[in-house]
């Protein structure tokens, strides 16, 4: 009975310091290599991360179980709106909603996959190098950007038959910003991006390739 109780005040001490610190302050992104967001956006993410944080105080004194911890933090990850965050800042949530899920020992990197990637991109793309291991790659997808010609890579680290051809991706290189159009084309059950991030999947049931094409250049229109 000690031992949990000792356990209890040890995540409940974690937890006060994760809700002291500024997780969104302008240090905190200009860290990232960012230009800080929205300050009325960064305070209402802070208070969000506050409130969920003392949720799980309350209920680690009241010893829920690790499935409550986990219901507290899907609730709260499904209040901020993905496509309201462009794509560095949603990855800087989800890595902080990362971060306090270590601390109270719950895992939702599913989740976080889903949110960031949508439900079909989420089981496919591993989301953090906080989960990397030695990975056995068996193929490197590549392809030149349409804007400075850097490399594109996709690492294939699993493949299975199963896997349907069921999505293109607009991507943004990291070297220069442009958007991409990916094709990954069919098998792949386990993928890591390279040089570039996901900004939005267009499922084939809806989007040919010409759809697609437009739907790339609308972005780079509207994106400028």
């Amino acid at each position: 009975m000690n031992s949990e109780r000792n356990m209890g005040e040890q995540l409940i001490s974690q937890l006060r310091t994760f809700q002291a610190r500024r997780k969104f302050a302008n240090s905190e992104f200009e860290l990232r290599g960012l230009m800080p967001s929205d300050s009325d956006l960064c305070t209402r993410l802070d208070e969000l991360f506050f409130n969920c944080s003392q949720a799980l105080i309350e209920l680690i004194e009241q010893n829920y179980s690790l499935s409550q911890r986990k219901k507290y933090l899907k609730a709260y990850l499904k209040s901020v709106e993905r496509k309201s965050l462009d794509t560095e800042e949603a990855e800087f949530v989800a890595e902080v909603f990362f971060e306090l899920a270590q601390i109270v020992d719950v895992d939702i990197k599913y989740l976080l996959n889903s949110w960031l990637y949508g439900n079909l991109m989420g089981s496919l793309i591993k989301f953090s190098s906080y989960f990397r291991k030695p990975e056995l790659v068996i193929d490197t997808l590549r392809q030149p950007c349409s804007s400075c010609l850097a490399a594109l890579e996709t690492v294939v680290l699993a493949r299975n038959t199963d896997v349907p051809d069921a999505v293109f991706l607009i991507v943004r290189c990291n070297a220069c910003g442009g958007f991409n159009l990916v094709d990954h084309g069919p098998g792949i059950a386990e993928m890591r991006f390279i040089n570039y991030t996901s900004v939005e999947q267009l499922e084939k049931s809806e989007y040919d390739a010409e759809r697609a094409m437009r739907r790339l250049e609308q972005l780079k229109y509207f994106r400028k």
